[in-house]
């Protein structure tokens, strides 16, 4: 491949997407090309996220060579899902560019380039994470699923100091609101850029309105609120919303809301 493509990929990273077999849709080329430090991605169930999210550690991988990706999740299983499709990804790059770094390294957690990029898989818990270094790219997948998810950002800060331009990237759908993933997309400072794609503005999932009934029904309305709508639901073991707290608290009796869900709307 030439230098000029090397440069177009850089600058439009969905160039390096779609040589990976991915045909980005608006809301996934936008995010690419930001290039964010910190992302936060609220995407409903089967949009893309995960396999977005991938390439991007994938193209880190290709093009920084040394570079650690590092990829969380609930649990090893998950994490070693997410490794499968970055290697899926990098077999059709390989394939379109004979250029690509091939692996020296294949396991179930893992992968290692002929570059001596790693992209590596482990279970989001703080005792297994320690000692890693120089993390160019952190992706922690259904971060609103992870029990620890605070204190590990927190022991992770260190592995991405004097790394230059490091990618933190966080994505879930909602998960109630008693945890981390919560607290930081209300809550966080700016510097987290957030994109949020409930199922109406992925255009697979739009044109596929059978599937989204099938979902409705299968998961039942609270949960496909959730899931697909991306509704910050009250926790089911709340007695009242956050909404009727702070009502309780002042004279306007109006905003009480009691066991009741918010509209995803």
């Amino acid at each position: 491949m030439s230098i000029a493509l090397d440069i177009a990929r850089l600058i439009d990273p969905s160039l390096f997407a779609l040589d990976c077999g991915l045909t980005a849709e608006q809301w996934q080329s936008d995010w690419m090309r930001g290039r964010y430090r910190k992302s936060l991605l609220s995407c409903s169930r089967q949009s893309g996220k995960s396999t977005t999210a991938g390439m991007i550690g994938l193209e880190t991988a290709v093009t920084i060579p040394g570079s650690v990706t590092l990829i969380g999740g609930p649990s090893q299983k998950q994490s070693n899902e997410f490794v499968r499709t970055i290697k899926g990804l990098h077999a059709t790059l390989k394939k379109k560019d004979s250029n690509t770094p091939g692996l020296i390294g294949d396991s179930v957690t893992r992968i290692e380039l002929e570059n001596k990029s790693r992209v590596i898989g482990l279970a989001s818990d703080p005792d297994t994470i320690r000692g890693i270094a120089a993390v160019q790219c952190l992706i922690i997948d259904e971060v609103g699923f992870v029990p620890d998810a605070a204190d590990i950002l927190t022991a992770l800060a260190p592995t991405q100091a004097g790394v230059e331009n490091p990618q933190t990237i966080l994505l879930s759908t909602p998960n109630g609101d008693k945890n981390f993933w919560y607290d930081i997309w209300h809550n966080g400072d700016a510097s987290w850029h957030r994109v949020e794609v409930p199922w109406w503005k992925s255009k697979r999932l739009s044109a596929d309105p059978q599937f989204i009934e099938d979902q409705r029904q299968l998961l039942g309305q609270r949960k496909f609120s959730q899931e697909f709508e991306l509704a910050w639901l009250p926790s089911e073991d709340a007695a009242f919303d956050a909404v009727g707290i702070d009502a309780m608290f002042n004279n306007d009796l109006k905003g009480l809301n009691l066991l009741c869900p918010r509209s995803p709307n």
